[in-house]
């Protein structure tokens, strides 16, 4: 028989992080608000961050961290992301720059660039983005290495501007796809290294992003891989179900506020909540939110499981970013005028849902990736 039922290491995670959300990220209602206009996180909150480990969740024992699976990590950035997904994505230093480390490079390497993460964290970058929109998809890399040596351009890189050490996917050879991407590791303050200014976004303003140029930078090529297109494929499914869970905490924080909100406003002699036309809108949200967890649950069992999750992976984003960008839509239109304002949080999680729903790619070329899946390479 299947079990739903969480191990009693995951049900902790999920409580200490939901706890953390609780008492850090939304301790007072105008800390994200703080956080967003400042681009930046508390002290304090770092530190608590960086003790609880959950930025080092599925990193290897070896290189400091948790070593635990990428399901047990997807269940604590959904509570993070439903405290708040700015907060939440800046406070991950480490971030993908630090799963790419390790899914692509050798045990030497890791060593080298990590050491002991979980006790010196270190921000990591990832500049895999570019100006192609199929850049994060179908590997329309243009940023090429010759001899060790980077020349290119890189967009939305996030943590850029702070970042200790960045993670550069750029194409070594004409094979078509990933076949003929490698990343590299580029030191920070690297020759040939350009960092823009902090880019003017729509959401997620609390993790700043820039665009990185890159002329002539060397770079340190990640080799523990064999099959290394295979590998950042296998990398890249896991980015989308990360990405997939902050989505889902969006969508439920959006859900759960417009609920109680609908139970308290009156209008006409009853609640809002108690017209049909409100109830449903918000049963099917509490409803997408469920069937897109289990989506996120799914794709992150076969990334654990080591099987090929890319169906899963891009279904999973793919229905996530669908829910959170409607149910925070509707949390706009059940508080009316009053959604509109920044004295509710509800317009920040529909620009903070927007946002981080296009990290990974526009939703179409995850879509056509899922149908390659299913149907064989057929789209273009």
């Amino acid at each position: 028989m299947i079990s739903f039922e969480l191990s009693e290491e995951q049900k902790q995670m999920q409580e200490t992080a939901h706890r953390f959300a609780e008492t850090e990220m939304r301790a007072q209602d105008e800390t994200y608000r703080k956080c967003e206009q400042s681009a930046s996180v508390p002290g304090k909150m770092v530190a608590a961050y960086d003790e609880n480990g959950f930025g080092v969740i599925d990193i290897p024992e070896e290189a400091g961290g948790l070593g635990q699976g990428i399901v047990t990590r997807t269940i604590v950035e959904e509570e993070l992301a439903w405290g708040d997904v700015g907060i939440a994505v800046a406070l991950d230093r480490p971030g993908l720059g630090a799963a790419a480390i390790c899914a692509l490079g050798s045990a030497e390497q890791i060593k080298k660039h990590l050491g002991d993460l979980g006790a010196k964290p270190k921000t990591i970058a990832l500049c895999l983005s570019e100006d192609d929109v199929a850049s994060e998809t179908y590997g329309a890399i243009a940023t090429k290495a010759e001899g060790g040596k980077l020349t290119g351009k890189k967009r939305w890189v996030v943590g850029g501007l702070e970042a200790d050490l960045y993670v550069v996917f750029a194409r070594t050879s004409e094979e078509t796809g990933w076949a003929g991407v490698r990343a590299f590791v580029v030191e920070k303050g690297a020759a040939g290294l350009t960092l823009g200014k902090a880019d003017a976004r729509l959401g997620v303003l609390t993790a700043p992003s820039c665009t990185a140029e890159l002329s002539g930078t060397p770079g340190e090529e990640l080799t523990g891989a064999e099959d290394m297109g295979a590998a950042i494929v296998v990398f890249l499914n896991r980015a989308r179900v990360l990405t997939a869970a902050r989505l889902v905490g969006v969508a439920r924080a959006s859900a759960e506020y417009a609920r109680d909100y609908a139970m308290q406003r009156p209008a006409f002699g009853k609640m809002i909540g108690q017209f049909q036309s409100i109830a449903f809108m918000i049963a099917d949200a509490h409803t997408e939110v469920n069937a897109a967890r289990w989506l996120v649950w799914q794709a992150a069992d076969a990334l654990d499981k080591g099987k090929d999750a890319t169906k899963q992976a891009c279904m999973a984003l793919t229905h996530a970013a669908d829910v959170a960008t409607r149910i925070c839509t509707d949390g706009v239109q059940i508080l009316g005028g009053a959604g509109f304002i920044q004295d509710y949080p509800v317009e920040k999680w529909l620009r903070d849902a927007r946002e981080l729903s296009l990290t990974m790619g526009p939703e179409s070329l995850n879509n056509a990736l899922a149908a390659d899946a299913i149907l064989g390479p057929i789209t273009d």
